[in-house]
């Protein structure tokens, strides 16, 4: 009886140790699969049903590891500042983008431009791919006006128009201006001037004039003998000329010398003396004398001719002629001839 017990139990436990035996090696099989990186093979047993295996990829790897990754550096340069500036020293920022897809290192630009001239430079350390950077370039410009600046990095171009204001040309304008109006307002004075002058001369002209003719009135019966417009009529004269030769300062100096003048001339004329009744026959004496001299003298003359010419009368008519007397004189007269 137990004979038999142990020879069923026997029975039952041989299944179960094969089964336990396969799922150990089919464990060993899938560890050493994931050990070489292929796929992870869930393998589930049902027992009296068929066996199912599923498949997923590695959830750790990426598509740049799938794919080859092919580097592609590349830049762009956004713009420069400032777009006015000094003649001088000047401060150029140069603003640069990473459009590539790796990472930069020491991106230094280059300026060209006519009349700049390039002092230091202050390069970009690194710029990651998509991040912007500035660098620094320091010169000086020696030209005013528009110019036109070319940036360079590696074989990218950047054009920008600066202009360049000089302070000391503007201040140089600005005195030309000034130095125009100042010019503008002493030519307009001097205009003035000069109309004002040439009134002044017509006025001593026309004093000069009155002032001859009251002399003249007063000639016969004042002593104006001492009274002379000669060196009145020189500067009048004078103050002409530099007039014409719009010297404001040289006809101001002939206007005062002939007004002293004519003051000084006409203090005088007013002054002088009225000539006396023993004056006057004094003079008519001396004039009727001269005369009398003079038809003296003719009278004289006169009579000396007229005695000459009545003796000359008289010595022809003593003088007889006759007939050897013509001869005689016909001869002389050819033989003259």
């Amino acid at each position: 009886m137990n004979l038999k017990v142990y020879a069923v139990l026997l029975l039952l436990l041989i299944p179960l140790v094969l089964s336990e035996e396969t799922n150990q090696s089919i464990g060993l099989n899938v560890s050493d699969q994931n050990n070489s990186n292929l796929s992870i093979i869930n393998l589930t047993t049902v027992p009296d049903s068929p066996q199912t295996i599923n498949t997923t990829p590695e959830e750790n790897t990426t598509p740049e590891e799938n794919n080859t990754f092919i580097e592609h550096p590349d830049l762009e340069i956004l713009g420069i500042t400032p777009l006015e500036v000094e003649k001088g020293d000047i401060l150029f920022s140069i603003t640069i983008k990473n459009t590539g897809n790796i990472k930069m290192r020491n991106i230094v630009p280059l300026i060209v431009a006519r009349g700049f001239a390039t002092y230091d430079t202050i390069p970009i350390t690194s710029l990651d791919p998509a991040q912007k950077g500035v660098a620094k370039i320091k010169g000086g410009v020696t030209e005013a006006g528009d110019m036109l600046v070319t940036v360079k990095v590696n074989d990218k171009v950047f054009y920008e128009a600066i202009h360049v204001n000089d302070p000391s040309g503007e201040a140089d304008e600005a005195e030309r201006i000034a130095e125009e109006e100042r010019l503008k307002a002493e030519a307009d004075a001097k205009k003035l001037a000069l109309q004002a002058l040439s009134a002044e001369v017509d006025e001593l002209k026309v004093k000069y004039d009155k002032l001859t003719i009251k002399l003249e009135q007063k000639k016969e019966d004042y002593v104006v003998d001492n009274i002379k417009l000669d060196d009145l009529k020189r500067y009048i004269l004078k103050a002409q000329g530099d007039l014409l030769s719009e010297d404001v300062t040289a006809t101001n100096i002939s206007i005062t010398e002939s007004l002293v003048e004519f003051e000084d001339m006409s203090e005088k004329l007013g002054r002088a003396k009225k000539i006396s009744f023993l004056d006057k026959i004094k003079d008519n004496l001396l004039i009727i004398s001269a005369i009398a001299g003079a038809f003296l003298t003719l009278f004289s003359l006169y009579e000396f001719v007229k005695n000459k010419q009545k003796n000359l009368y008289q010595k022809i008519k003593e003088i007889k002629i006759n007939k050897d007397t013509k001869i005689i004189i016909k001869k002389k007269r050819s033989k003259k001839e």
